[in-house]
Parts: C-alpha cells; structure tokens; sequence
C-alpha cells in the first residue's frame, strides 16, 4: 500500500508529510472545536498518547519520552519520529 502525503505550506514553500488519518480516542471523544488543529503533528501520530487532566489537553510521546504538546505551546508540525513511526506501520508484515 501507498503512503498518502499531504502538502503544508509554510513561509519558506511547500513541505510533504505522510498523511494519517485521526486515531486517538481521546480526541475523537471530544467537540471539534476542543481538538487541537491536525496541522499538529501529534494530532495523528500513532505515538502520540492523548489525555486530558483537571488543567486541560495534553500530548505524551512515546517515542521521546516526554510530554510534547500542551496548549500553550507552539505546535510542532514536521516531527522524524511521527514519519517514522508511520512508515513502519505502512510496511507489509513479514510474518
């Protein structure tokens, strides 16, 4: 199967990522306009561990080890880990 990419645009030109669909349960559980945009790479990274606390929505990779989005911050929108994560889960099964 083909990866899909999307094209974003930034100051500097066009930039391709692979694009993923929204997975998360605890996204998809909540309002559209409560989801942070999917401009942010964690919004559709497999590894990308979603939670929301008494202080509000926030990110946990898995990959890194830390927490990688809370609201206030800027949003990371090309991320190694998640093209990484998602080219080995479009890789065919050996088994």
């Amino acid at each position: 199967m083909q990866p899909v990419f999307e094209t974003m645009t930034f100051p500097f030109g066009d930039v391709r990522r692979r694009h993923a669909p929204l997975k998360s349960s605890t996204l998809l559980t909540l309002p559209e306009t409560v989801r942070p945009d999917t401009i942010l790479a964690c919004t559709t990274c497999p590894a990308g561990s979603w939670y929301h606390d008494e202080a509000g929505l926030v990110c946990y990779c898995r990959e890194r080890r830390y927490v990688s989005w809370l609201p206030e911050q800027k949003a990371i929108v090309l991320c190694d880990d998640r093209e990484q994560v998602l080219m080995e889960l479009n890789q065919p099964d050996d088994g």
